[in-house]
């Protein structure tokens, strides 16, 4: 990652540069206070206190379509958008997104992909994911204080980001 070729040779340079990055961000990762886990999408779902959950709101796509989403308020400078997996919904993702917001790190928002969750209804092509998820961070940068936004992803979320 922090690697780099040498320009004279094909062998592989690690200098101090990206030994101080390395550590810097290892460092950041140590420093902070990271939130416990279950580790299986059924236990997250049974542990999660549902009053806590932010109310559902609701984003129109291009195309007439309505997908639920929930928003946990923190920076609003940095917006993140986690996207679920194939056989989950943004509910699942709420102690995390619930903790990255209270550590004043970014406001998030937690979308039901089309035929998920809250926006149950029937199937969708894979394309309208992508579209969907655009849009809706398009709606995001066009906030007066033109916040950063960061995709983030869960197994087949996490696909769909890249």
């Amino acid at each position: 990652m922090f690697a780099r070729k040498h320009p004279d040779t094909e062998s592989i340079h690690f200098g101090w540069r990206e030994a101080v990055a390395y550590a810097g961000t290892a460092l950041l990762f140590l420093t902070r206070k990271r939130p416990k886990l279950p580790l299986t999408a059924l236990s997250r779902m049974s542990a999660m206190d549902v009053r806590a959950l932010p109310p559902i709101r609701h984003f129109t796509a291009s195309d007439g379509e309505t997908l639920a989403y929930r928003t946990y308020y923190g920076l609003e400078d940095r917006q993140i958008v986690m996207i679920h997996g194939s056989a989950c919904f943004g509910d699942q993702l709420h102690k995390l997104a619930r903790h990255i917001a209270e550590e004043s790190a970014a406001t998030v928002h937690t979308i039901d992909m089309r035929g998920h969750g809250h926006n149950a209804r029937g199937s969708a092509p894979a394309e309208s994911y992508a579209r969907d998820v655009g849009e809706f961070c398009g709606q995001l940068k066009q906030r007066p204080t033109r916040p950063q936004v960061i995709l983030a992803g869960h197994s087949a979320g996490g696909g769909l980001v890249l």
